[in-house]
């Protein structure tokens, strides 16, 4: 089977462990969303010309339904909030002056933190 994509070490997508037979590569996510996403549903009014936007890209077959128009739209919305807030929080370095030196300490703590040991 050829390799699809960047692969875990098991060469399977590690949320699906029940589906061993599916390799990881950048469709896992849309797999793992298509069997595992609710069944919730959203309404809200659009005015017509948007309405008509929409059903174009769907019938020029970009996506499958307008389902899955609303769901990319809010997948790229969340990676622009993750985006803004990566830039946020190196502006936020940036501005707080000079770096010190990495010292055993700091990494001490650091591990104590991740291991739960502290606060």
């Amino acid at each position: 089977m050829a390799q699809l994509g960047a692969m875990s070490k098991t060469g399977i997508c590690p949320r699906l462990p029940r589906f061993p037979q599916f390799l990881v590569d950048n469709r896992c996510q849309l797999f793992y969303d298509a069997i595992t996403m609710s069944r919730n549903t959203l309404s809200f009014a659009l005015p017509e010309t948007m309405r008509a936007y929409v059903d174009a890209r769907v019938v020029a077959g970009h996506y499958g339904n307008t389902s899955e128009y609303l769901r990319d739209l809010v997948r790229k919305d969340q990676a622009e909030q993750a985006k803004a807030r990566v830039r946020a929080l190196i502006e936020e370095g940036l501005a707080a002056g000079p770096g010190t030196p990495w010292t055993e300490a700091d990494r001490q703590e650091l591990f104590t933190i991740a291991n739960g040991d502290g606060a």
